[in-house]
Formats: C-alpha cells, sequence, structure tokens
C-alpha cells in the first residue's frame, strides 16, 4: 500500500500514551483510533516527553496496537520540524491536529494549509476549547490574540475545525466564520454505566480528578472549606497532575491549613483511573474555569457520582440539581460548593440517586450518537 493512501489518517498531539497526563486529549484520540481501526491506517506523530516533568519516555512501545505507526519527536522543537516535514510529504491524507496553541504542531498546519487542500489532503483541527474566551485570557492573552489574527491571515477556509461541544462550536466560529464547523462529542473512555444505589454514608466521599492547575478552579472549593468556619463531613481525594509548581504549591498549603481543621485529604499525585475506584466515592467536584467537554465529568457520571459543577462546561444546565443549586454553580463561588454538599448531605438514599440518574440520563443521551458519527465523519 502506498504510503499516500486516501485511507492513512496522520494524528499529531503534543503528548500521547504511555503517559496519559495530558488528559481529555489523549482519551479521545485513543478512543477513536480503537474505533476506527479497520478502516484507515493510522500514524501518530508526537513528543516523547512526559507532559507533568518533561522527562523522557522510557519505552519505545506502540501503546495502542491499532496504530500502524508512532513517531515521537526529543524536543518541541524538533516536533515542529518534524511537523514541517511531514506535512510537506502529505498527499490524500486526513491531516488532524489537537490543540490551537500548541504552535509546534499549528504553526507548519496553518502555514502549508492551503498548500496542503492543493494536494488533496483533508484538513481537522480540534482546539480543545482553547478558543474559549476565558482561556484565552487566562495567560499569554496578548500572545495568543496574535496567532489567532495570523492564523486567520494565512490559513486555508478549507479547514475544519471540530468542537466537542454546541458552546465550543460558538466559540471556534466567532474567531472562524469562514471554515466549516462541526460538534461533535468526545468518545469516552468507559463503555458502561454504573448504578448509584445509595450514599456510601452520611460522610461525603468527594473526589477531584482534573489536572492540577489554576483554570481546574481546585483552589476555589478548598477556600470554601477555608472560610466556611464549620467543619462539614467529607473526605477528599485529590488527583492529577500538575506542572505549575507554584499553583501546586498553593493547593498543598490550603490542605495542610485544612488538615488543621481535621480534614481528611488524600494529595495522589496522577494515576489512570477506573470506573471501580471512582464508585467508591460520591461526589466529584470541578469548579472548572472552563470545559469545552470534560472527559472527567462524563466518567464520573458513568461511574454513579453525583458532579457538582461549575457552569462554565456544556453539562447539566437544565437539570433539577442546577436548578436548586446543587450544581452549575459560578467556579468562584466557593461558598456555593459548601452550600451544595451540605444540601447532599441532607438527601435521603433515593433522592440522591434520582439526581444522579438525572445526569447520567443526560450524558446517556449525548453519547448515544457520539461513536457512529465520529466513525462517518473520519472515515467518509
Amino acid at each position: 500500500m502506498n504510503s499516500s493512501t486516501k485511507t492513512d489518517i496522520i494524528i499529531f498531539i503534543p503528548y500521547f500514551l504511555p503517559d496519559d497526563s495530558y488528559g481529555g486529549p489523549i482519551v479521545s484520540i485513543n478512543s477513536l483510533i480503537t474505533k476506527i481501526k479497520y478502516r484507515k491506517r493510522i500514524f501518530i506523530y508526537t513528543t516523547s516527553l512526559l507532559f507533568n516533568d518533561q522527562k523522557i519516555i522510557s519505552t519505545n512501545k506502540i501503546p495502542n496496537k491499532f496504530i500502524f505507526k508512532i513517531t515521537r519527536s526529543k524536543s518541541h522543537f524538533k516536533n515542529f520540524l518534524n511537523t514541517f516535514l511531514i506535512l510537506l510529504k502529505s498527499k490524500k491524507r486526513t491531516i488532524y491536529i489537537n490543540s490551537f496553541f500548541y504552535t509546534p504542531n499549528s504553526i507548519p498546519f496553518f502555514l502549508l494549509s492551503h498548500f496542503l487542500i492543493r494536494n488533496n489532503n483533508k484538513l481537522i483541527i480540534s482546539p480543545r476549547g482553547e478558543l474559549e474566551k476565558s482561556k484565552i485570557e487566562s495567560k499569554k492573552k496578548i500572545l495568543k490574540n496574535i496567532l489567532i489574527f495570523l492564523f486567520k491571515k494565512i490559513s486555508s477556509p478549507k479547514i475544519i475545525f471540530l468542537s466537542s461541544s454546541e458552546s465550543e462550536m460558538l466559540n471556534n466560529i466567532n474567531y472562524f466564520k469562514k471554515n466549516k464547523q462541526i460538534s461533535i462529542p468526545n468518545l469516552p473512555r468507559f463503555n458502561k454505566f454504573l448504578v448509584r444505589k445509595k450514599l456510601k454514608s452520611k460522610r461525603l466521599k468527594i473526589i477531584f480528578f482534573s489536572r492540577i492547575s489554576e483554570e481546574k478552579g481546585l483552589h476555589f472549593f478548598l477556600k470554601g472549606l477555608e472560610e466556611y468556619n464549620i467543619k462539614i463531613p467529607i473526605d477528599l481525594t485529590i488527583l492529577g497532575s500538575s506542572h505549575k509548581k507554584n499553583y501546586f504549591k498553593t493547593i498543598k498549603n490550603l490542605c495542610y491549613e485544612l488538615s488543621k481543621k481535621d480534614y481528611i485529604i488524600k494529595i495522589l499525585g496522577h494515576k489512570s483511573i477506573t470506573q471501580n475506584f471512582l464508585s467508591k466515592h460520591d461526589v466529584m467536584i470541578l469548579p472548572s474555569m472552563g470545559e469545552n467537554y470534560s472527559h472527567t465529568i462524563v466518567e464520573a457520571s458513568q461511574s454513579g457520582l453525583f458532579c457538582l459543577i461549575s457552569n462554565k462546561t456544556p453539562w447539566f444546565k437544565k437539570t433539577k440539581s442546577a436548578e436548586n443549586g446543587l450544581t452549575f454553580l459560578t467556579p468562584d463561588n466557593s461558598l456555593g460548593y459548601i452550600d451544595s454538599i451540605k444540601k447532599i448531605i441532607k438527601l435521603d438514599d433515593q433522592e440522591f440517586k434520582a439526581l444522579i440518574d438525572e445526569q447520567q440520563s443526560e450524558v446517556k443521551s449525548i453519547l448515544e450518537s457520539t461513536a457512529r458519527k465520529m466513525e462517518d465523519f473520519f472515515i467518509n
């Protein structure tokens, strides 16, 4: 088979398995590979770096047996050069990049886009929520706006923007009105939903599992616990990678202060998540300042947890729990998260299960057609 066959798809992603600390993008890409395995020859181009500490991955094994070939660059600069070279040779391929502001991929992609279209390539980008206003303004605002301006000027209008929610698609349209826009939710890691039977106890087991970075808003919740005068009956588990030392230090300091109030808090670092592990908790908390999809929310719901989340996600806006102020809160409403937990503790098992069932129903309805839509989009 010729290397430029139409059945080839080349996927650019900054980090990839066996390190999964980069989060949702890796989950969705790995699930996509498994879904289209018999219809495409799949090539992965990534770095050989670990997201959390930027050290070199110690193995060269292909992490998914359905990948035809995986090529890793030992630095971001080498990844930049490699991306240019690969794109210059590409003909009649589907080229899919993940991240708008990861410039080692995005600069070559946008700069060569007209050339790539003339060579009969199909060009797809998933900005992964990076064009949300809150994400742009959170850091490097001027640089991000310069990149958006330049990419709009130099890129082909035939690039397809793939969003994981309608709200993300509206953000993408705001900047790239001439481009085709598609909204398809991400493919999940888990394939089943666990039924919630009852609360574990009136001492709520709460879990945060996401990147420990400022935009995920963990500090809002911890500050709420610190500010509230009365200790509430919870145990808190924190999972996630962190490559921002100052922010992680802030989180550890807050946890230390809370330990003085006899809160039991476990900081476990990054670890792979299973449904069995998640199901041992009652509530997942995510006071995020911006999510285009959030695998964390989907996986928690699939595992039978109640999702206590911010209103900067596309989930649960019209649920009864949102109407009653139990979820879908503003990120910085620190005491609002405490009030929600106090109300949940007072619920009986049937009431708590009903709230989770409602959230699971919304997640199920979104995921039902996702696999078919994703398969059709990448194969046709």
